[in-house]
């Protein structure tokens, strides 16, 4: 049985989703990011709702968009919509991107939720190049 949050959580990442690109292509990533982290501040807000819920309506989104022609279906744009999702809904993601040690030409993005790698079994195997909101102990 679906709970009533799942389906708003479906609608809310596909929509999210379907917007990035153009998002992206009008501000750097860093900007992107605090967008979509104070925009999940503003107005009323959501209901929390449990990760394993959450996790149900991501990949419920994930299998419509990856369907859709000329939506970013990279690493990337799965975990800014992850990091958007997660914001809305009173999680306290970290968006982060890595290279691969091996080949510096690769590189990789994914979600941490209280330190731990969120819905990603390689982040153990990229080396952190990238991560909002910057730890504090990693200022200058």
């Amino acid at each position: 049985m679906l709970s009533v949050d799942r389906p708003l959580a479906i609608v809310q990442l596909v929509s999210l989703r379907l917007s990035l690109r153009l998002r992206l292509a009008r501000a750097s990533l860093d900007g992107l990011l605090r967008e979509l982290a104070a925009g999940s501040a503003r107005g009323v807000p959501a209901p929390r709702v449990s990760l394993t819920e959450l996790g149900r309506a991501i990949d419920w989104a994930e299998r419509v968009v990856d369907r859709v022609p000329g939506v970013g279906t990279s690493c990337l744009y799965r975990s800014l919509g992850r990091f958007g999702l997660l914001k809305a809904w009173g999680f306290r993601p970290a968006f982060v991107m890595g290279v691969d040690p091996t080949n510096p030409e690769l590189g990789h993005a994914w979600l941490e939720l209280d330190g731990a790698p969120f819905r990603e079994a390689r982040a153990h195997e990229f080396v952190v190049s990238f991560r909002f909101p910057v730890e504090p102990s990693s200022r200058c």
